[in-house]
């Protein structure tokens, strides 16, 4: 299982909705404290099921005391409209314990972002400027990273495009910097969409992990395995259901199909789609209960 996340909320809840559950046992969910949030309204993003559009409402989840590692990282799914948001105006907040009390991501209306820091005063003491990303209505994972060392504090924003990215090429755009005379601690509350103007943004797949290492080897799924062999989407359903799977290849290069985004069914269904795909064999093996791929390559001049 993945190791320091410390908070998550997929927002993945049905239309009747009022509130976004976390996916950690016993943890709060996130609240709507300003309505104007619709549940289930956005379904496009292949990897997720349907997540709430954030118009002139408010979300917010508060973070459950957890052990301070100096570091920790946020990320969010966001799809902005088409059009952009009508001005300038707050997209998502963290606030922390720290001397550096707020960061928050801005967005303007072409689409571009501008991470900000504010004091305990609500002063801002920091802002690295809009920075050109993706555009609006593109579908984006935003990550602010925060790195505190006692008596500065580091900042890191990445913006990575799922519309531009495959199972095996990442799209990821990101900015680097520090914050001296200023330290974050902390992470206590995220909040989105606190000025209410964000005009149906869909938002959803929250999360706080502790350790900026803590998202490695998450591209994949975050494409919905979009351009994944076919074995190796076999052997990796097998192993995700805890069955023995095993795959039959040559050793030769290149593929002769590649997968598209992995769709929401069931165990048996998926593996059916990577045969048809491919055109090879699901087959049982003989020396062991599970199940076993014969890809097409490996079928010729036998």
């Amino acid at each position: 299982s993945r190791k320091n996340i410390v908070a998550y909320w997929p927002c993945e809840d049905g239309t009747t909705a009022t509130e976004y559950a976390s996916a950690l046992s016993g943890y709060p969910s996130m609240r709507v404290t300003t309505s104007g949030v619709t549940p289930a309204a956005y379904s496009t993003w292949a990897a997720s099921d349907a997540l709430p559009t954030v118009g002139v409402g408010t979300l917010r989840g508060t973070v459950p005391t957890y052990a301070y590692t100096g570091e920790a990282s946020m990320r969010i799914f966001v799809k902005l409209p088409a059009a952009g948001v009508a001005a300038t105006t707050r997209l998502v907040s963290v606030v922390t314990s720290g001397s550096a009390r707020v960061w928050t991501v801005w967005v303007n209306s072409a689409g571009q972002f501008d991470l900000r820091a504010y004091d305990s005063d609500d002063t801002q003491i920091f802002a690295t400027g809009f920075l050109t990303y993706w555009g609006n209505g593109d579908q984006l994972l935003i990550d602010v990273a925060l790195f505190d060392s006692g008596f500065a504090s580091g900042w890191e924003i990445t913006v990575f495009s799922i519309d531009q990215s495959t199972m095996y090429v990442a799209q990821s755009v990101s900015n680097i910097g520090t914050l001296g005379a200023f330290t974050f601690y902390q992470i206590t509350d995220i909040v989105v969409g606190e000025d209410g103007g964000l005009g149906d943004t869909a938002v959803g797949h929250v999360a706080l992990a502790n350790d900026t290492a803590a998202y490695a080897n998450t591209s994949g799924s975050m494409v919905a395995w979009d351009g994944e062999n076919p074995s190796d989407r076999f052997v990796r359903l097998c192993r995700e259901e805890l069955i023995s799977g095993q795959s039959v290849t040559l050793s030769r290069t290149g593929n002769t199909v590649v997968m598209g985004p992995q769709g929401r069914a069931d165990l048996l269904s998926l593996l059916r789609e990577v045969v048809d795909a491919d055109l090879g064999v699901m087959v049982e093996p003989r020396d062991q209960l599970g199940l076993g791929y014969r890809t097409r390559l490996s079928l010729y001049n036998q």
